[in-house]
């Protein structure tokens, strides 16, 4: 039994959320090997991926189709993110309200306990600035408590590609120092508590006083789908410091519309 991942390199549920519904008709799925390009074939049922783990910006249209999915016998968790930087780092953002909606939705159906909220990738600049995240993050958590069932965190990797997007727009990112990264962790992670929502770092191990999250966490998916076989998937980090399980993705890289100019999926927006 595996881990279906949808997907980690573009917004699926946003964008392609029809594709994906009509291959889980078809009960099959193809995808591309992101290394060699080779397609690979993969039966699309629950009988080969009980658990299927979503990440997107806005889940609103596949919020209509969970019933659908549970009837074909999978279960859905959903990792959200909502950042609420807009223009010009996020030159497509979904409509805040729009998907707040969606959250509340989402949780009545499925649990919050099934919902991570992802404020990632915290980026600080002259504008974004350790108080800026504060203000906005309580404003995040308070609108969202009761509907996810954690907080993932993470500060961005300055890589030269996100470098060179973001000095398009003449944003100059600063990058913090242990002291300034732990501070700020820690002041979201008690913003974050006054609203009952757990904190989890993804990809800090430096952030040793905030708990480290597992985005694929294989035992954590089988103890919730009640599908033991899973937490037997292998341990494979997608990145320095990272604690994920194994799960088949079936995303491509270069094909999201969201426009995040930080984002490490896209390297080429005019291809997406």
């Amino acid at each position: 039994m595996r881990i279906l991942s949808v997907s980690r390199r573009t917004d699926i549920p946003r964008f392609y959320c029809d594709w994906f519904l009509q291959k889980v008709r078809d009960r099959c799925v193809e995808y591309n090997n992101p290394f060699n390009r080779k397609v690979i074939k993969a039966n699309l049922t629950s009988d080969e991926f009980r658990v299927i783990v979503f990440w997107t910006r806005d889940p609103s249209e596949l919020s209509d189709n969970i019933a659908f999915l549970q009837n074909e016998g999978f279960f859905p968790y959903f990792h959200v993110t909502m950042t609420n930087y807009g223009f010009p780092l996020e030159q497509n953002p979904p409509e805040i309200s729009k998907v707040v909606q969606a959250f509340r939705k989402l949780a009545e159906i499925v649990g919050p306990a099934c919902i991570v909220w992802r404020y990632d990738p915290i980026i600080l600049s002259a504008c974004l600035t350790e108080e800026w995240h504060v203000k906005n993050f309580s404003t995040l958590a308070q609108t969202l408590s009761g509907t996810v069932g954690c907080c993932y965190i993470s500060f961005v990797d300055l890589y030269s590609k996100t470098l060179r997007n973001l000095k398009k727009f003449e944003i100059v990112a600063v990058e913090p120092d242990i002291i300034a990264k732990t501070r700020l962790a820690e002041r979201l992670n008690e913003t974050a508590a006054r609203f009952n929502i757990p904190v989890f770092t993804c990809c800090e191990d430096e952030l040793s006083t905030i708990p480290k999250g597992h985005c694929i966490d294989a035992p954590h998916l089988a103890k919730l789908s009640g599908e033991p076989s899973i937490s037997k998937a292998r341990k494979s980090p997608t990145r320095k410091q990272c604690g994920c399980w194994h799960a088949v993705d079936i995303g491509t890289y270069n094909t999201c519309h969201g426009g995040c100019i930080y984002c490490y999926a896209t390297t080429n927006h005019n291809l997406s």
